[in-house]
C-alpha cells in the first residue's frame, strides 16, 4: 500500500481558514464535512475570496451566510460583490418595534370587550 507524503488538503484548507476568522473556519468545515459531496474546490474558492476582498470582509460575509443557513461559495461571493457584508442583518437592523406591534397601529382595536366570557 502506497502512502501519499502530502498532507490532507482538507486539513490544510481548515488551517488556512483560520486566517479569515471563526465564521470562515466554520463555513469551510461545513463544506469539507458534507456527508455526500466532496466540496474541496468550494472551500478553496472561499479562501481565495480572502485574497481578493480581505480577511475581515470575508469573515463578515461568511458570518452573514451562516446566519441565513446558506454556506455555499456562491452565496459568500455574492454578499461580498454586492457589499452586503457591511450592512446590518435584518434581525439587527432595527432596535424597536413599530406602533402596529405595540398596540397603537392604525387599524388596531381594543380586544378586551371581545374576550369577556
Amino acid at each position: 500500500m502506497r502512502r501519499n507524503s502530502r498532507a490532507d488538503p482538507r486539513t490544510e484548507r481548515t488551517a488556512d481558514a483560520g486566517e479569515g476568522g471563526p465564521a470562515c473556519v466554520t463555513l469551510v468545515e461545513q463544506l469539507l464535512t458534507h456527508p455526500i459531496l466532496e466540496k474541496l474546490r468550494a472551500a478553496q474558492s472561499v479562501l481565495r475570496l480572502t485574497e481578493r476582498f480581505g480577511g475581515p470582509r470575508t469573515e463578515l460575509a461568511c458570518r452573514r451566510a451562516l446566519e441565513y443557513g446558506d454556506g455555499r461559495y456562491r452565496t459568500v461571493k455574492t454578499i461580498l460583490e454586492r457589499g452586503l457584508d457591511a450592512e446590518a442583518t435584518p434581525e439587527r437592523g432595527f432596535d424597536r418595534l413599530t406602533d402596529a406591534y405595540r398596540g397603537a397601529g392604525r387599524f388596531c382595536r381594543d380586544t378586551r370587550p371581545l374576550l369577556v366570557h
